[in-house]
């Protein structure tokens, strides 16, 4: 443009040192079409943003749900343990009390069983009362749900013994007088 001015100017004598445009009406088209290329412009950077907005958005929400869901199966996991240590320790109280009752029962069995063997031994006794005791014994064996009891028996032994204690309570009873001698019939 300078070029122009002063192949223009050349002749007055006069050199254009600055130039100032004020104003540029360019041919209506061209506006146009530069109102529509920035229109375009502003419609894609809305569209690049609304874009931009929906992503940002949806990492957002799926980061909520993915922590959602991490922190509600650690929660089931750790409920899980706590209830699985609680019937491991509950067990434990069980076995533990099962253990003190076994052992209780055991220990007072055993005292009986010495204090028994301590009376029958203290008072010298005799064949009489050890078939006494025996008997009693088949009987509480016998009176239990089974339909069928072996044992270990000396039958010959046994008829012998019976006699011995049927012997006994006829000889206490004629001793002892009138009427004592009805109550311990043999049956």
């Amino acid at each position: 443009m300078r070029q122009i001015l002063d192949y223009a100017t050349d002749k007055w004598g006069v050199r254009v040192v600055r130039l100032e445009i004020q104003r540029i009406d360019p041919p209506p088209d061209v506006v146009a079409a530069m109102h529509s290329q920035m229109r375009a412009e502003r419609e894609r950077r809305a569209v690049v943003t609304t874009a931009l907005g929906q992503r940002e958005a949806a990492i957002t929400q799926a980061e909520g749900e993915k922590s959602a869901a991490i922190l509600t199966a650690e929660g089931v996991r750790q409920r899980d343990i706590l209830t699985a240590e609680g019937q491991a320790q509950a067990m434990q109280a069980i076995a533990a009390a099962e253990k003190f009752r076994r052992i209780a029962l055991a220990e007072g069995e055993a005292q009986a069983t010495a204090a028994t063997f301590n009376a029958i031994n203290s008072n010298d006794p005799n064949p009489s009362l050890i078939a006494i005791k025996y008997l009693e014994t088949l009987g509480q064996v016998a009176n239990g749900r089974a339909t069928k009891v072996f044992l270990p028996l000396d039958t010959v032994g046994l008829m012998g013994s019976l006699g011995g204690v049927a012997e006994l309570f006829r000889s206490d009873g004629r001793e002892k007088g009138n009427g004592a001698a009805g109550t311990a019939r043999p049956t």
